[in-house]
């Protein structure tokens, strides 16, 4: 059972407007399996990639957007 968090209800918000855990993985610079871990609730991301989901959210429906390549996140 995912839990309801602020990291889970932003990330779950950013797939929303992203369209997919492939593209929000993309554009947030990290693997499928972190993902999948901060959605349900079972990790919690840095405060560096929350920041990013925050601006995804800000931004609203991104799908139609151009990816854009980010740099990887600094650990």
């Amino acid at each position: 059972m995912s839990r309801d968090t602020p990291y889970t209800r932003t990330l779950r918000r950013a797939l929303e407007a992203v369209g997919g855990k492939e593209r929000l993985a993309e554009l947030l610079g990290v693997s499928l399996a972190d993902l999948a871990l901060w959605i349900e609730g079972d990790a919690v991301p840095s405060i560096s990639i929350f920041s990013r989901a925050l601006d995804i959210v800000a931004d609203g429906d991104v799908r139609a957007a151009p990816r854009k390549k980010r740099p990887p996140p600094k650990s």
